[in-house]
């Protein structure tokens, strides 16, 4: 089966950087391929190579079947990191006029357009100006413009930048009804809940949620799956339970004794007492 995107030996400078040095990556069909590292660990740069914005210095790029990635742009979705967005265009009309040049007909772009706003939960907005809506609602009109017309391969660069909890998961669960093959960085501050999306990310790390509980608030934990794995949960209510028990337990011996030592209810000073008296 021919891989979705194939990079080999890939170089990329600017300048006297060289920002990529020999990248190897390969996405299968039917996955969801994730890039995790650094600001400035030359995952957009990945990207934008892999996708024709930028030249590369040395190397091979294959996409779809294609060693041209600019002869296959119809059949691929990409969502930048920046916005790309027309701000004084209509919602409606922006999204239309974006399905069009994809390759789509006017009526076709249209319907599109309008059942996106609506699944998006954006329907109301429909014709509002774009530079009116805010960066959550951009972010979401964007990644309907990345997959209205049903491409290949979609290409997301930060996809749950400026969404809340709500909105990450309508997005999550979007991604896995859209989605064939995707290649998502992800520069998330908090790795303490953390599930990198890529069930075939051989040379990337992934890294599973130390409270497995919270997974489901930060991002999708594999392919198709919306919600972490059933022993998952039930670890993480595990872990929960017993913390919270054990510091139950710390805190009423730490408040009888302070009782006894004091011979009266214990104030804030005499618990830290006690505490530090170990």
């Amino acid at each position: 089966m021919t891989a979705a995107l194939s990079c080999r030996g890939l170089v990329k400078t600017f300048d006297r950087t060289r920002a990529l040095d020999g990248v190897d990556l390969t996405v299968e069909p039917d996955t969801i391929f994730g890039l995790l590292g650094p600001n400035g660990s030359g995952k957009t740069t990945t990207i934008r190579t892999s996708l024709g914005i930028y030249r590369p210095d040395g190397g091979s790029i294959e996409i779809l079947g294609s060693r041209n990635p600019l002869a296959v742009r119809r059949r691929t979705g990409y969502l930048p990191e920046e916005r790309g967005l027309y701000p004084k265009m209509r919602v409606q009309e922006q999204l239309a006029f974006l399905a069009s040049i994809r390759g789509l007909s006017d009526a076709d772009s249209q319907r599109r357009a309008a059942a996106w706003l609506e699944r998006l939960g954006l329907a109301a907005r429909a014709q509002s100006l774009t530079r009116e809506l805010s960066k959550g609602m951009q972010q979401k009109v964007q990644f309907a413009a990345a997959v209205i017309h049903d491409p290949a391969l979609v290409v997301l660069d930060e996809p749950f930048s400026g969404l809340d909890p709500i909105n990450s998961r309508l997005l999550k669960e979007l991604m896995g009804q859209s989605m064939i093959a995707a290649v998502l960085p992800m520069v998330i501050a908090l790795m303490v809940a953390l599930s990198v999306i890529g069930n075939r990310s051989a040379s990337m790390v992934r890294v599973l949620s130390l409270v497995p509980f919270f997974t489901p608030l930060v991002m999708m934990a594999r392919v198709n799956v919306l919600m972490p794995p059933l022993w998952e949960i039930w670890l993480g209510i595990l872990l929960l339970a017993v913390s919270t028990a054990a510091a139950s337990w710390a805190a009423s011996k730490i408040f009888t004794y302070a009782l006894l030592m004091t011979g009266k209810r214990p104030t804030l000073p005499d618990l830290l007492q006690v505490i530090k008296a170990g």
